[in-house]
This record gives structure tokens, sequence and C-alpha cells, in this order.
């Protein structure tokens, strides 16, 4: 088992390398200049190329790309991801500031995907072929294709401003607080709602593999009733892959937040990240991108823990 979780922490280094050099290079060979978005209000019209090189140094804009480069990746191993260009404050700090409330967001996300989508993916199953099993898959498939911002501003429109039961958008606290919590569910759904269309199609998919398996027609003839069937038997072992996309599901509602927290004004990572994305602020994408793919390939790392406690049979060889 420890073996197992070194060499899994260690293919956590390529991954979230690769990630971050890719956003690193795409954002640095974009077109334009982003120290024109940084020049002080004071700074004159006409002023000459050595002040904006002078300006460019200050930031550290003048080195060579792969100086540059070399330098953000000491600074990652510091845990020090610079400075952001606009507000002047350190990157690792404003991200650790809004990290509990993307967090929030997501775990509140993915207990309303669970709570939906693994009991209409069982109910479909069971009803196979029903008019139960047709309902069910519609709405599993308009909650896979419906985009999360318009889905978003829909229940902002209806929840929020023509029948105001929630607020429509905006940061009340934590979510373990009741004026928090009101602020959280519309964003939460509008996540969590995508989510459960998925893992609805997924959970009928495994139950209806694992409902045709012999020992579950065994603990039929032997009389057991049909909820002992299906929750002892026939669920525990569909959970393998139901679990796995829980997993990417985390991960996904981690980088799916980016869209919904701007749409709700929900203080995040995700806002954060598209905020420096608009103004080209490099430590701010640069460190935002790394937190989310640490948050990606940390999920799928508890996921394969989870599969020894689910099934006894697998072992971490």
């Amino acid at each position: 088992m420890s073996t197992y979780l070194i060499k899994r922490l260690f293919m956590v280094i390529p991954t979230v390398w690769g990630a971050v050099t890719l956003v690193f290079l795409a954002i640095h060979l974009a077109p334009g200049d982003p120290i024109s978005l940084y020049i002080p209000p004071d700074f004159p019209v006409n002023a000459s190329e050595e002040r904006i090189q002078e300006l460019r140094a200050r930031v550290g804009l003048d080195r060579p790309l792969y100086q540059q480069y070399l330098s953000f990746l000491a600074g990652v191993v510091r845990l020090d991801l610079g400075t952001s260009l606009q507000h002047r404050t350190p990157v690792a700090g404003a991200i650790l500031e809004r990290l509990p409330r993307t967090l929030e967001l997501g775990i509140l996300s993915l207990a309303i995907a669970v709570a939906l989508g693994v009991p209409i993916g069982v109910l479909s199953a069971i009803r196979r072929g029903s008019a139960v099993d047709n309902v069910a898959m519609t709405l599993a498939l308009f909650g896979v294709s419906i985009p999360n911002f318009w889905l978003g501003i829909l229940l902002m429109q209806l929840v929020g401003l023509h029948w105001p039961i929630l607020p429509p958008s905006g940061f009340g606290g934590s979510i373990f607080t009741a004026n928090g919590l009101r602020f959280v569910i519309l964003p939460a759904i509008t996540i969590g709602i995508s989510g459960a269309g998925g893992l609805a199609r997924y959970t009928r998919s495994s139950m209806l593999d694992v409902l045709n398996e012999d020992y579950v027609r065994t603990a039929r003839s032997k009389g057991l009733s049909g909820r002992v069937v299906v929750y002892k038997h026939a669920m525990r072992n569909a959970l393998i892959p139901i679990v796995t996309l829980l997993g990417l599901s985390f991960g996904s509602m981690l980088s799916g937040a980016v869209i919904v927290e701007t749409v709700f004004g929900w203080p995040g990572i995700g806002r954060y990240l598209v905020t420096g994305i608009q103004n080209r602020d490099f430590p701010v994408v640069q460190g935002a991108v790394l937190f989310i793919a640490v948050g990606f390939v940390l999920a799928n790392l508890i996921t394969d823990l989870v599969y020894g406690f689910i099934d006894p049979r697998i072992r971490y060889d």
C-alpha cells in the first residue's frame, strides 16, 4: 500500500508539470503586450521606450522566455507562485484564501450530483425499458447536455429574480452558516445537475451489467427481497466504476466552477483565474491552473485508494 502510494505521488509530478508548462507557453505566446495593461495612470502618453522597458524589467517580462519559465518552476518548488501583476499581491496567498470557497462549492456540488444521479441510475436500471427508465434517461441527457453558464443564468432569472427565493449571486459567508448556504445553493445546483446526468447514465450501465450476473440470480432464487438483492449484492459490486467516475467528476467540477463562479460572482479560484486571463496576469493564471491540476490528480489518487475499502479483494501490489 505504501509503495503504491509513493509511486502514485511521484506520478503527480510529470502530470502537473505538463499542465503548467502548456499553460505557461500558451499565455506567453499569445499575441499582445500585457505590459500595456499595467502602465500607471501618471505614466506619460509619449513615454520613451526606456521607460517602457524599465516597467517591463520591474515585473520581470524583459527576460528571455526560457529564463522566465525556469524562474517560475524554481518558484513552484519553493511554493512561491510569484506576485500578481495587477494587484501586486502574492499569488499563493490569494489562492489559499479562495481555496476553501472553491472546495465548499465543489463538495456540495458533488453531494448534489450523487444524491440525484445514483438513485436515478439505480431506478432506471431496475425498471429497464419502462416509462420510468425513458424519463430518467431523458432527464440525465438534459443534465449532461445543458451548458453550465446557461443553466446558471436561467436559475438566476427564475429563482433569484422572477421568484426571489434565493440570492441570485454573491457570497454570504461560509456554507456552514444559514446565510452562506443560501448563496451557495444556486451555483452548487448548476454544477451538480451536470454531474448528476453523467453519473445517472453511468450508474445505470454499471447496474445493468451486475444485475445480469449469476450471483444476483442466485440471490433472487434464494427468496431474498428485491431491496436486499439490489443494495447488498448488486450495488456494492457496481460501485467500482461509479467511484471512478466520482473521482473524475470532482476534478471536472473544480474546473467547471471556473465559469459558474464567474456567473454567480463566487469568490473562488475559478473566478480568480478568469480575472487573470482577462488581464493577462501571468502569475495568477499559472498559479490557478497549477492548483486545479493538483486537484485533479489528488482526486484520482483518493479514488484509487477508496477501491480497497469498497472491495477487499483489491490489493495494491
